[in-house]
């Protein structure tokens, strides 16, 4: 659980989270913004996200594939 934890904190996309919750807070509560405002920061932290997800996906299986292809043992 602590090193889930740690992972996450290390993350970009979960620190670009926070920095969107953050403003859409201080948005709502702290700071006299108007919802264009708020929506013209939150928005390209919220594609930056999607975007970075999307490229993430899948990566873990890459090297096993490319590491198969490599090997010079015979399938199994």
């Amino acid at each position: 659980m602590k090193k889930a934890l740690l992972d996450m904190l290390g993350s970009k996309k979960f620190l670009a989270m926070i920095a969107a919750v953050l403003v859409a807070t201080a948005g709502k509560f702290g700071l006299d913004l108007s919802t264009e405002s708020v929506l013209l920061i939150i928005g390209p932290i919220m594609v930056y996200i999607g975007g970075q997800g999307l490229a993430d996906f899948g990566k873990e299986k890459k090297p096993l594939l490319f590491e198969a292809l490599d090997s010079d043992s015979p399938p199994e």
